[in-house]
């Protein structure tokens, strides 16, 4: 069979969180092969990322100004990406895809974005997000109980595109919390099957008027990343719920950059930006 051919490539952040963006006019780019994306998202041996986004054309002929398709590193899909749909859109604006207020068809319903100035984009989330959570109360193990001083966890779980847990912790804990083993516990527990669950933790600040800091275990990146915009989302709006904060809110991530987040309907703004553009050879990663 003939190689397959070079596919031109963006690599953008949202926050710190990474992506791989791809025009995919025909859709012919194999986001289907899970073992070959993990290939490509993965640290050293490839394009080290947090996740893959792909803009093809809307389903349905003008219903919306393109669709975005993500797909998470170890190669699952995911519904939706707040700081891949704002890349994505940042890319569709640069490229005459879209306007600079558009429409983007997800797997988690019809979202709104617009191009801000300072290289800002504002995500707008589909009414049927309900801001109201689920509140869980999860038991823990002994071994657990220590990195929370707690015996168990109040977890605050809703949808914003994908599934995610928010969990109050006290100030002090939070910058030194083991997220890699609470975030895993929380993300694979049975509360939570057969999907799993996205695993955020907050804290309050003592100043009212401060950001809300967050740190996030993403499920499909199994990991840590430095933002996670559906996450934001989330985690705002448990704290309106909670009343720690109005809307709009403002939450401070580990890469530094802070966030708003509005209510009803939500809202998530922040900033997007290129790293590189290349051209991506798939034959190491793809089998033709």
């Amino acid at each position: 069979m003939p190689p397959l051919p070079s596919i031109p490539f963006r690599k953008m952040h949202g926050a710190g969180n990474d992506f791989i963006v791809v025009r995919d006019d025909a859709g012919a780019f194999p986001d289907r092969d899970a073992a070959g994306i993990a290939r490509l998202c993965a640290p050293h041996v490839g394009i080290a990322c947090d996740g893959l986004i792909l803009l093809r054309p809307p389903t349905v002929p003008g219903s919306a100004d393109f669709r975005m398709v993500f797909v998470n590193p170890d190669g699952s899909p995911a519904g939706m990406c707040g700081n891949g749909a704002r890349c994505a859109a940042l890319f569709a604006y640069e490229e005459g895809l879209a306007p600079a207020s558009m429409r983007i068809e997800t797997a988690a319903g019809l979202h709104t974005a617009d191009i801000l100035p300072g290289s800002r984009v504002r995500i707008g989330f589909p009414p049927t997000v309900n801001p109201v959570p689920e509140t869980i109360t999860l038991p823990l193990s002994q071994t657990l109980v220590s990195l929370v001083s707690a015996d168990d966890l109040e977890v605050h779980f809703l949808d914003t595109g994908v599934p995610h847990a928010v969990i109050p912790v006290p100030l002090d804990r939070l910058p030194s919390l083991d997220l890699p083993r609470l975030g895993s516990w929380v993300r694979h527990h049975p509360a939570f099957a057969p999907a799993g669950t996205n695993v955020d933790f907050i804290a309050r600040p003592a100043d009212p008027s401060a950001p809300i800091p967050i740190r996030t275990y993403e499920r499909g990146v199994e990991a840590e990343t430095l933002a996670c915009g559906t996450g934001i989302t989330a985690a705002a709006l448990v704290a309106m719920h909670l009343g720690w904060t109005d809307s709009p809110a403002t939450l401070a991530t580990p890469s530094g950059c802070r966030l708003l987040v509005t209510a009803a309907p939500p809202t998530l703004t922040g900033p997007a930006a290129t790293i590189y553009t290349a051209t991506l050879d798939p034959t190491p990663f793809f089998a033709p």
